[in-house]
């Protein structure tokens, strides 16, 4: 089975501005666009994908609950990268 057969959870993407990093802003900027999201209706649950070296923004996505299900290797310009498939 492959890391994105599950069609049941949304899939998402985010990011912050680099200049807004490291101001204790990334749960808050997180749970606000999942409540958008559940007052829009996706209600099924959530996933995102993070590269494993992305520490910071790991930290944060557990704070709000997501759980590492999976992860996958990508040969990336710089080289090969692991990534981990996470869902709320």
């Amino acid at each position: 089975m492959g890391v994105y057969d599950d069609k049941g959870p949304t899939d998402i993407g985010l990011g912050i501005n680099p200049k807004l990093c490291s101001q204790g802003l990334g749960f808050d900027f997180l749970s606000k666009g999942l409540e958008f999201a559940r007052n829009e209706g996706y209600t099924n649950g959530f996933r995102l994908t993070v590269a494993t070296f992305n520490n910071r923004a790991i930290k944060v996505y557990e704070r709000v609950g997501f759980k590492r299900v999976n992860s996958f290797n990508r040969i990336l310009e710089m080289g090969k990268t692991e990534f981990s498939v996470m869902n709320l």
